[in-house]
């Protein structure tokens, strides 16, 4: 059996059930496990063995690669971390060690990111569009999805939705197929985070709530909040939220060095530019002002 990370598009072959970073799922239990790999499918193990190579072929700080395996390996003070992924099996091994650090510090980023990252630039490659802080619901019957800046209030709207009768899809991440506008079921609900957040994974346990199929968007609403009145914003479109909320994976220094030792810059750019010319999604740009989301969700 295999960890259902994001049904019908990811899965995990691991005995864990959480690494810090992974944003794609903050409970690797959270969807009942599946016995067949997903179309975007990784083995994730602890592994305090790894034996670092004396040689390379490529090296870009503390990043290096030999063969088909990518190591990493940082000595501090009084602990080392330990990071290897090898690309042809898509297997990524770590530290004890590096698996209890939480978050990123002086440019040294928890292991889950650098999972998260290479799983996104893979998604790209093959069409599809990973936005960071947004969610996706059925409600009044469409199947509706928000973008926006972190702290807006866009998770307790959800918990708002959800009361008044909307089905929960996604939260966290949304990861959309550009060739489609299908959208995901995630899950990266935080059950030791912010309040609201806590508030949010009790509702969606006390009722059950868990989605296992991909939807089309029928709208997707790019907001962002202000608490000026005075404040009038420029209007933004679907590519500025691109680089605004999407291509995290860009500012990885290991993707950097995985793209740029794996030919890959003209394809990732070429796909970048083919966004800005192929977009069908039905989308709408929205100013909020104090959290007032009525224009959104009124009543009909």
């Amino acid at each position: 059996m295999y960890k259902n990370i994001v049904p019908g598009l990811i899965s995990f072959d691991t005995k864990l059930n959480f690494v810090h970073g992974i944003n794609y799922s903050e409970d690797f239990n959270f969807y009942k496990p599946v016995r067949k790999p997903a179309k975007f499918h990784y083995r994730i193990n602890i592994n305090n063995n790894i034996s670092t190579p004396e040689s390379f072929d490529f090296r870009n700080g503390y990043f290096m690669k030999f063969g088909h395996r990518w190591y990493y390996e940082r000595n501090l003070r009084f602990f080392k971390l330990k990071f290897c992924f090898d690309e042809e099996k898509k297997e990524i091994n770590f530290d004890q060690c590096y698996s209890r650090f939480p978050f990123e510090v002086g440019h040294i980023f928890p292991v889950g990111r650098l999972i998260r990252d290479f799983i996104e630039l893979d998604l790209f490659q093959k069409g599809y569009l990973t936005f960071v802080g947004g969610f996706t619901v059925k409600y009044q019957g469409k199947i509706i999805s928000i973008v926006g800046p972190s702290m807006n209030g866009k998770t307790t709207l959800l918990k708002k939705v959800i009361k008044n009768g909307g089905h929960y899809i996604s939260e966290g991440p949304i990861i959309i197929n550009i060739k489609n506008n299908h959208v995901f079921p995630c899950s990266n609900i935080e059950k030791k985070g912010r309040k609201i957040s806590r508030e949010l994974y009790a509702l969606i346990e006390k009722n059950n709530l868990r989605h296992y199929q991909k939807e089309k968007i029928e709208k997707l609403y790019l907001i962002i909040n202000s608490t000026n009145p005075d404040f009038d914003a420029t209007n933004k479109d679907f590519f500025d939220f691109i680089f605004f909320r999407s291509l995290i994976f860009l500012k990885s220094p290991f993707i950097a060095s995985y793209i740029f030792k794996n030919n890959l810059t003209r394809k990732v750019f070429d796909q970048i530019s083919n966004l800005r010319k192929n977009i069908s999604i039905n989308y709408q740009f929205l100013q909020i002002k104090n959290y007032c989301f009525d224009q959104i969700f009124k009543s009909k």
